[in-house]
């Protein structure tokens, strides 16, 4: 599937943003799978779906992104949301 390279500065904190002291990311956005968004950061790869454009977005290019790595990302995104369906069992836990 086709990717957009998207950068953006992001801020980790409203400090952070105040002072104009952010990051500089690079994301691969996949429109046509839900705008998946897939961000290398600090040693992690971080995924999420229905990424939104804004001015702060910058499409810097474009790349080819394998159908194994979309799945993949995919899937991930599946199970944090099944995982995050569990939220109420493990706070009756810590109750």
């Amino acid at each position: 599937m086709r990717g957009k390279i998207v950068q953006e500065m992001v801020f980790t904190s409203l400090v952070d943003k105040a002072n104009r002291t952010g990051h500089l990311v690079k994301r691969i956005v996949i429109v046509e799978a839900g705008n998946i968004a897939i961000t290398p950061y600090k040693g992690q790869v971080y995924v999420f779906t229905s990424f939104v454009f804004t001015s702060a977005s910058s499409v810097v290019g474009e790349v080819e992104v394998p159908d194994e790595l979309v799945e993949s990302a995919r899937a991930f995104v599946h199970a944090k949301e099944e995982f995050n369906g569990l939220r109420e069992k493990f706070e009756t836990l810590l109750r």
